[in-house]
């Protein structure tokens, strides 16, 4: 509304006369301010009004046509919308909308935006979002975070109120992510589901420091460059690719191909539950390959106690000359391990002395050496006696089975007759009997060696 502005010469002075122009404008200005104050009366304004200060309404204002503020407008009573800015809108503290509101140009928030009825998209935020509460995008997608910044949840139709998990439509199922740092122990992320009616609050899935856990299983292929650990059953229908270490605490079902070598960490690999592979952790001294019996821990162990079992031990520096391979049994309920057979660079030992299957028999063997006078130079399994001259006796320390095949000759110095000869004269299941003698063929006393080689029943 324009200002009057009286026509000039203005101020008047004394004696100034007034003219019919500054009178009839003086009475147009006191109509216009008369019908002003009725308007005032009504709190009605005939627009457009233009405000170029500032506007400050303590209770309602109601503007039913355009309003154009070019400095601040304060409204302590609220605005009835619909507001439409098609400018800049920017609020230096609180906005709080009731209803809808639809920016089509920039709105600046410095303090707090409420939107109780919604926010109409699109909408672009080019700097930071601060929730304090929980933020819900199009109905079912929710962002929530714990005050102090433990936590933080993404989810769909799932979203917690800080003290537990609610579902946005109770009728529905939800799930969400869950992220922490500082409190989610060795789980800082968790996949998580809640059935319809806000049941059944369960993690499918948790990956952290404490590792990859899945509820469900895992659809292959699957690469896994550090530690993979499986506390229940794991079944690979496809390609599993481990570049760590594989643990399976709850066993593999089968069947695993494996293209590579395997390398245990740990003390033994089981197969099926009986068949039992071992090792001497680090030191590489032995291994053990075994049904149902292995050695781990400095003792003998048994897959399955209420039955026996048997293993084959191989041991490179620490087995000894004569156990580099040692075939062990192991008897039901047992801790102890039999040597059945130990085989290494010194021979084969048989258990308890048992026999040994050579070609067609099971044949066993005693060599020796007697001395003129009858004593034993060399070999064991048997004594010796000199009965008369050039006469003797060898006596088996255990009997053969049946009658034993023997060769004996003279042990001689250099200087003798070859045509000096030892002779067995009397040959029996328990003992033999040798003369030896000159060239000539008579009796002397002679060294000589001897064979024995027969079937034995111990």
């Amino acid at each position: 509304m324009p200002i009057y502005v009286p026509a000039e010469p203005y101020p008047k002075k004394a004696n100034d006369s007034i003219r019919s122009s500054d009178w009839n404008s003086a009475i147009d200005e006191v109509v216009r301010l008369s019908v002003a104050t009725q308007q005032l009366d009504r709190n009605t304004f005939n627009g457009p009004l233009t405000v170029n200060g500032a506007l400050t309404a303590s209770g309602g204002l109601t503007v039913t046509g355009n309003q154009s503020v070019s400095g601040t407008l304060t409204a302590s009573g609220g605005i009835n919308g619909p507001l439409t800015v098609k400018g800049a809108l920017t609020v230096d503290t609180t906005l709080t909308v009731a209803g809808a509101v639809t920016a089509n140009n920039t709105l600046t928030v410095s303090g707090a935006l409420r939107a109780n009825g919604g926010i109409t998209g699109p909408l672009t935020v080019t700097g930071a979002v601060t929730v304090n509460g929980v933020l819900g995008v199009s109905g079912f997608t929710r962002i929530s975070q714990q005050n102090n910044g433990n936590w933080a949840i993404f989810g769909a139709n799932m979203y917690s109120n800080g003290s537990a998990f609610k579902l946005v439509n109770t009728a529905q199922p939800g799930a969400n992510l869950h992220i922490s740092a500082e409190g989610g122990g060795t789980s800082e992320f968790r996949f998580c589901l809640m059935n319809a009616g806000e049941t059944n609050q369960r993690n499918i899935a948790t990956i952290g420091t404490g590792g990859l856990t899945v509820t469900g299983g895992i659809n292959g292929p699957i690469t896994v460059n550090g530690a993979l650990t499986v506390t229940g059953a794991m079944t690979a229908n496809a390609a599993l690719t481990v570049s760590g270490a594989l643990r399976a605490n709850g066993g593999i079902t089968g069947p695993l191909t494996i293209s590579d070598s395997v390398t245990c960490t740990g003390s033994f690999l089981s197969v099926e539950g009986l068949a039992v592979v071992s090792t001497n952790i680090g030191a590489g001294r032995w291994a053990s390959f075994g049904s149902n019996a292995y050695y781990r821990g400095n003792q003998w162990n048994l897959a399955n106690t209420a039955q026996p079992g048997v293993c084959l031990v191989m041991s490179g520096p620490g087995g000894g000359s004569d156990r580099e391979f040692a075939f062990c049994r192991m008897e039901a309920g047992s801790n102890t391990g039999i040597d059945l057979v130990k085989m290494g660079r010194d021979g084969i030992v048989v258990y308890n002395g048992k026999k040994v299957a050579t070609g067609h028999e099971f044949l066993y063997i005693i060599r020796g050496k007697v001395n003129a006078n009858g004593s034993v130079g060399a070999g064991s399994g048997f004594t010796a006696s000199k009965i008369s001259t050039g006469y003797y006796q060898i006596t088996f320390s255990s009997a053969f089975s049946s009658l034993p095949i023997a060769v004996a000759t003279q042990y001689l110095p250099s200087t003798s007759d070859t045509r000096d000869n030892a002779v067995i004269v009397d040959l029996a299941t328990s003992l033999i009997k040798v003369k030896v003698g000159t060239g000539g063929g008579a009796v002397a006393d002679r060294d000589f060696t001897f064979i024995a080689v027969g079937p034995r029943t111990t």
